[in-house]
């Protein structure tokens, strides 16, 4: 068979052939075969739709949550017009997703859940941005846990929406199978009964038919299991072909949003660095990791010295390209294996695997002789300078675990700040 023909074409060729029998066949079969492209086309479409909402909805989540930790590090009053943009975005994106007319009542549920947990955030923020001085007070803090937590629980409701979109997926490719079943035992009876040309122009039907329909199912099967980088490639028939092309346009689409999506929730949206979920992410993995091999793994806490007078002094967007520019000295010191993550506001967190507290010690130092000598342009001719200080806690010398790690060299970084900043302390010191 000669690649390019049409399910069309080689139907009137059997019509001619096969007279009565073979029109019998193949009309029962195209009218099985429509009902399955247009699940198909169904099952794409609504997936790549509810998981789009769904991720938007996720990504405007994770954007809203940063308002109320700046304005608690920094008690900027411009961040609570920021808040309640980024606040009514989310309610556009869950009231989007909960228009789209497809939703299954179980489907539904989960997103109302999502919505009754995302009013008690809401208000919980509200809280928090009337306090007018959110520095160290304590119940700001308090409430803050309160609002991530939320937070991260509505993201997770979200995530079982996501399930719950693959479950329809599952059940509708079911159906589609169901389809591919009745047509094949319609084509098998009719062909029987009929004369032996409407056979011979049955099974040369089928042959044009079932393999392209049994890699439009395989394709549909990895696609539901998140298998997003599958494609489907069908040359013939046209139908087939130009049903492959769609859903491969809209696999790609949705792959990249995927990525992107992955990328935003966590990477900082200005140093380009990671954040500081995937430093949470990362923190038991590390010293999992280092606990099997017997290696050591250093966690240096960066923090920068008087960022608070850069932004008074020169305003926010001088404050943001300092941050910008340490995060760039940093990055060049540092190996491909090592992390860095902006902690949260002007502190960062980094991870140097297989390194033990001495050879941490002559890293950090780099990296804080690297930005001690660092011009920052801030406006025409003028240049501004900023140190950083420095604290150093080695597993398994100073922790056994994440969380101590980060408390050795949380109280570390405090050392070499009581001690005069801009320098490097290890635990102990």
């Amino acid at each position: 068979m000669k690649m390019g023909y049409s399910l069309n074409g080689l139907f009137n060729v059997g019509m001619v052939c096969a007279l009565l029998s073979l029109l019998l066949v193949s009309g029962a079969s195209l009218f099985n075969l429509h009902m399955a492209i247009d699940l198909s086309d169904k099952i794409v479409e609504d997936s790549i739709v509810k998981i789009h909402h769904a991720t938007s909805a996720q990504l405007s989540l994770v954007n809203a949550a940063m308002p109320p930790n700046d304005y608690i590090i920094h008690a900027n009053p411009a961040e609570q017009n920021n808040y309640r943009k980024l606040f009514d975005a989310v309610n556009n994106k869950i009231d989007t997703l909960a228009a789209i007319p497809t939703l299954l009542p179980e489907q539904k549920a989960v997103l109302d859940d999502a919505r009754y947990e995302w009013i008690r955030t809401r208000e919980i923020g509200d809280a928090i941005m009337r306090i007018e001085n959110p520095i160290n007070d304590p119940v700001a803090a308090g409430k803050m846990e309160q609002f991530d937590y939320l937070i991260d629980n509505i993201v997770k409701k979200l995530d079982v929406l996501h399930e719950a979109i693959d479950k329809e997926i599952e059940e509708k490719h079911e159906r589609l199978h169901r389809i591919k079943f009745r047509t094949t035992t319609l084509i098998i009876v009719l062909s029987v009964i009929g004369l032996l040309i409407a056979i011979i122009g049955g099974m040369v039907f089928a042959r044009a038919l079932f393999p392209p329909l049994r890699l439009m199912q395989q394709g549909m099967q990895l696609f539901s299991h998140d298998d997003l980088e599958h494609r489907i490639d069908i040359k013939f028939p046209v139908e087939f072909q130009k049903l492959s092309k769609g859903f491969n346009a809209m696999a790609k689409k949705l792959h990249e949003t995927y990525i992107e999506l992955n990328t935003l929730i966590t990477r900082d949206s200005l140093t380009g660095c990671f954040n500081h979920r995937k430093f949470v992410e990362d923190s038991r993995k590390e010293i999992i990791r280092a606990r099997r091999y017997q290696k050591y793994l250093s966690l240096l806490m960066v923090d920068l010295d008087h960022f608070k007078t850069v932004n008074d002094t020169h305003g926010h967007p001088v404050g943001d390209k300092v941050l910008q520019r340490v995060t760039e000295v940093m990055s060049k010191r540092l190996r491909a294996s090592d992390t860095l993550c902006r902690y949260g506001g002007e502190e960062f967190t980094i991870f140097l695997p297989e390194t033990n507290k001495q050879v941490a010690h002559t890293v950090a130092e780099c990296i804080r002789s690297g930005i001690e000598y660092t011009q920052i342009p801030v406006s025409g001719d003028q240049f501004i300078t900023v140190t950083v200080s420095i604290g150093i806690a080695t597993f398994p010398d100073d922790a056994v675990n994440d969380k101590e790690l980060l408390a050795k060299a949380d109280q570390a970084l405090y050392a070499a700040k009581n001690s005069g900043r801009n320098r490097v302390c290890c635990n102990g010191e």
